[in-house]
């Protein structure tokens, strides 16, 4: 559902991050959204909303069908969305008497929702495990280099020489502060989608539908958030924190490398000064930190959703979660080369 502008750049193994990016790609939405409409189908026929005879049927049907992305895209200039088409073409392989039991219920915004939550499920996996990568490395240059002296400077000028362990320490304890909040605001995305049309789930009626359908899928169950984003601009702004903490150790180690204070394994080369050392990792924290930073507006902006749905504030999500999620993961990926290619701190 999102392009990545630096996907396809030689940028990318700078500023990207290959997972991530594959988790919100076009191909990999659309086999979420497969796996949802098997779970619905499950779930219908487990509370006999549709009889077995047309769940075997769907089911069949599901587990063979291949999406057709170019056609998938094209009616997305029409409908605004690829879900419509999906659900016709699949609907269009089914026995004619069974095709009125297919994504019964449901409508397009599930899927995508649903989807959403499960990319951010293996998402905050991947954040979970770099974090604890990044904890380690904070760790072992903190005992490494701890003792050695350097200098401390407030407002960009020398101040009085101090031990690089007080840096790091600072370093660490808002690094880890902040780490805890991950697992509660994950729980709070990761939350399946099941309201139907207008976000009552009506056609469901008492039955557990929505309750199978979040055990199958390995997601939390709850109301219908069709229009309440609040968790999701909440979520974002904690991805851009993140940035901005690693990014202050990038900008810390960038000024330490300017005054011969930091010598790194591997650095970035000047094709016109052979004697340089560029901190390249440090910066690009930086830049990432700054550049997750102009994104959180527009996630609070897309709040704002007319009444039970909107397209143009969902649409602006579309645009803005996923780069603040692949600019999450890179700049902890990138923290961790940074740390681990740290080869001595303090002056000659």
């Amino acid at each position: 559902m999102f392009v990545y502008p630096i996907a396809q750049t030689p940028l990318a193994p700078l500023l990207g991050h290959r997972r991530v990016e594959d988790l919100f790609s076009f191909p990999r939405m659309l086999e979420r959204c497969l796996e949802v409409e098997v779970a619905l189908t499950e779930s219908l026929a487990e509370t006999g909303l549709i009889d077995k005879e047309a769940a075997h049927a769907i089911l069949r049907v599901l587990g063979d069908f291949e999406p057709n992305l170019e056609e998938l895209s094209a009616s997305t200039l029409a409908d605004g969305m690829p879900i419509p088409k999906l659900v016709a073409s699949i609907r269009q392989s089914l026995p004619k008497e069974h095709r009125a039991a297919f994504h019964l219920g449901a409508t397009s915004q599930d899927l995508i929702d649903t989807s959403l939550a499960m990319a951010l499920k293996e998402f905050n996996a991947e954040l979970m495990a770099q974090s604890r990568d990044f904890g380690k490395a904070l760790d072992q240059i903190c005992r490494q280099f701890g003792e050695l002296e350097v200098m401390g400077r407030t407002r960009m000028q020398e101040a009085l020489p101090m031990t690089f362990a007080v840096r790091c320490r600072g370093w660490k304890r808002q690094f880890l502060q902040h780490s805890v909040e991950l697992k509660p605001l994950a729980e709070r995305v990761q939350i399946l989608q099941l309201g139907g049309p207008v976000g009552d789930g009506r056609a469901f009626g008492a039955t557990n539908v929505a309750e199978l359908m979040a055990h199958s899928l390995g997601l939390s169950g709850g109301a219908s958030w069709h229009s309440q984003r609040g968790h999701l601009a909440t979520y974002a702004a904690w991805l851009a924190t993140l940035s901005g903490i690693l990014g202050k150790t990038g900008q810390d180690l960038a000024m330490m490398a300017q005054h011969g204070e930091l010598k790194l394994s591997h650095a970035g080369y000047s094709s016109a000064m052979p004697h340089k050392q560029n901190p390249v990792a440090a910066e690009i924290l930086v830049a990432l930190a700054r550049f997750n930073a102009t994104l959180v507006s527009g996630m609070h902006h897309s709040v704002v959703h007319e009444q039970e749905r909107s397209g143009a504030a969902w649409t602006l999500e579309w645009m803005i979660l996923p780069q603040i999620c692949v600019t999450a993961g890179a700049s902890l990926m990138t923290a961790n080369r940074l740390f681990n290619s740290i080869r001595s701190i303090g002056g000659d």
